[in-house]
C-alpha cells in the first residue's frame, strides 16, 4: 500500500477512530506512527516532527519581521494548531482527534489569521469560536464571541454531533432516542470523558 504524502510513506491502514481512515507510517527519518489519512492529504502532517526545531526557528524568524509574536492573537493561533495537530495535549482528542483542521491560509500564515480577526470583530474580551462544533478552523466556520456564548455553543454541540455506530451514522438526539440512552449520559461520555462513538454508545448504563 505504499504511497509517499511529504517525508511520510504509508505503509498499511490501520485502524480506524472515530469513524476516520488511519495509516501507519513510516517518517524519512525512520521513525513509524498512525496518521489520520486526512491530515496526510491535507499536508497538516508532513513528518513526525523530527525537523520540529529547525521549523520552530524560522517560524520564530517570520514572527519578529512580522511583529505579531507578542500579540494575544499569535498566542490564540498557537493553542489553535496545539489542539489540532499535537497529539501529546490533553484537549487534542476534542479537536484533531475529532478531524478537526485548521485551513491552509491560517496554518500557514500568522498575518492571514491576523488580518481575519482584525476584519471580522475580533477585540481583547473575545474568544475564537467555531460556529459548527464538528467543522474547522476557517474564516466562513468562524467567529468572535464572549466565553459565555461560547460555552453555550458548547453545549449545544452534542445536539448536532453525528455518531457513528454499527455502520451507521445520525445525530447524537436520534442515537439517545433509539437506543433510550439518556441525552446528558451521552453529552458526558463525549464531551468530558472524551470516548470515541462506539464506546459511548454501547456502554451499557449502570443501574
Amino acid at each position: 500500500m505504499e504511497k509517499e504524502y511529504n517525508e511520510w510513506i504509508v505503509i498499511q491502514e490501520a485502524e480506524r477512530k472515530n469513524g476516520m481512515r488511519r495509516c501507519l507510517c513510516r517518517c524519512s527519518c525512520g521513525k513509524e506512527k498512525i496518521v489520520y489519512l486526512k491530515h496526510l492529504k491535507s499536508g497538516a502532517s508532513k513528518s513526525c516532527g523530527h525537523d520540529k526545531h529547525k521549523l520552530m526557528s524560522k517560524v520564530g524568524k517570520m514572527n519578529k519581521i512580522s511583529g505579531l509574536s507578542d500579540t494575544r492573537l499569535y498566542g490564540i493561533w498557537q493553542n489553535m494548531k496545539k489542539r489540532c495537530y499535537n497529539q501529546e495535549i490533553p484537549s487534542y482528542k476534542n479537536y484533531g482527534g475529532r478531524g478537526i483542521t485548521i485551513c491552509k491560509e491560517w496554518l500557514n500564515d500568522i498575518k492571514c489569521f491576523y488580518d481575519w480577526a482584525i476584519n471580522n470583530g475580533y477585540n481583547d474580551n473575545l474568544t475564537i469560536d467555531r460556529i459548527n462544533n464538528d467543522g474547522n478552523y476557517e474564516p466562513n466556520n468562524c467567529r468572535w464571541v464572549t466565553a459565555k456564548v461560547q460555552a453555550n455553543n458548547r453545549r449545544k454541540s452534542i445536539c448536532t454531533r453525528y455518531l457513528t455506530f454499527n455502520n451507521k451514522t445520525q445525530s447524537a438526539k436520534e442515537w439517545s432516542e433509539e437506543l433510550n440512552i439518556n441525552y446528558s449520559t451521552l453529552s458526558c461520555r463525549i464531551n468530558k470523558l472524551g470516548w470515541n462513538d462506539n464506546k459511548a454508545i454501547s456502554t451499557p448504563i449502570k443501574i
